[in-house]
């Protein structure tokens, strides 16, 4: 999902399994909401390292973005609540079909 290893930071054998993890649409679309198009302002008494150049002041989100592998068709707000519905949607559909054909 992205939580612990930043999603460019992946090993590419293992990376293709964050597109079947709803939780990398639901972290994704959250972080996208949170810091796209925004600039983080600055606090004189408070340090923050997120992995960034932060001699910046203030913080491009983007930069922020960037840094925590969110790039491409994953930066789209839209994409990640259209994916996060076709799962839930696809998830509720296979289990009305075991539970019929169980029953």
């Amino acid at each position: 999902g992205g939580f612990y290893i930043p999603l460019s930071n992946m090993p590419n054998w293992i990376s293709w399994i964050k597109w079947l993890s709803f939780a990398t649409y639901g972290y994704s679309g959250f972080l996208v909401s949170e810091y796209s198009g925004r600039d983080i302002a600055c606090v004189s008494d408070v340090s923050i390292s997120i992995g960034v150049d932060s001699g910046k002041c203030p913080l491009p989100g983007d930069d922020v973005l960037e840094s925590l592998g969110i790039a491409g068709v994953l930066s789209k707000t839209w994409f990640n609540i259209l994916m996060l519905i076709t799962m839930q949607a696809s998830f509720r559909l296979g289990s009305y079909i075991l539970l019929r054909k169980s029953g």
